[in-house]
């Protein structure tokens, strides 16, 4: 492993530090194996079962019986088709259809008419007697 000092940063104007924990690294390499010689040990432990279990085969024939239970199995697919109904409809649609009818409409007109009057013509005299 190699060690690598941590990195401090401080801030006078605001009175704090700041410390970054440092990064170590490590290589494993694979080497031989390393025997040691040292003291033999003995233990007091609670008994262990260990189960080993054997198969004897002996030559002969081979004997299997087969032995076949009829099952019946009954497979039931329903589906349920609605029954078309017809119903019978009569529907009035209105239809609009237009039509010019002739219409005789009674109506007023005046006419203007000469009358023929008398020309009166009106003068004015002035007369002036003296007594």
């Amino acid at each position: 492993q190699t060690h690598v000092p941590p990195n401090i940063y401080r801030d006078e104007a605001r009175r704090t530090a700041t410390q970054f924990k440092p990064t170590t690294t490590s290589m494993k390499e694979i080497g031989q194996a390393v025997y040691v010689n040292g003291p033999a040990y003995e233990e007091n432990a609670a008994p262990q079962v260990s189960q080993v279990r054997t198969e004897q085969l002996m030559m002969g024939t081979v004997e299997q019986q087969t032995v076949e239970i009829p099952t019946i199995q009954y497979e039931e697919v329903i589906q349920e088709v609605p029954e078309i109904q017809i119903r019978h409809m009569i529907q009035e649609v209105p239809q609009i259809v237009q039509r010019y009818v002739e219409q005789i409409v009674e109506q007023e007109v005046h006419v203007p008419m000469i009358i023929p009057q008398k020309r009166i013509q009106h003068q004015h005299v002035e007369i002036v007697v003296e007594v």
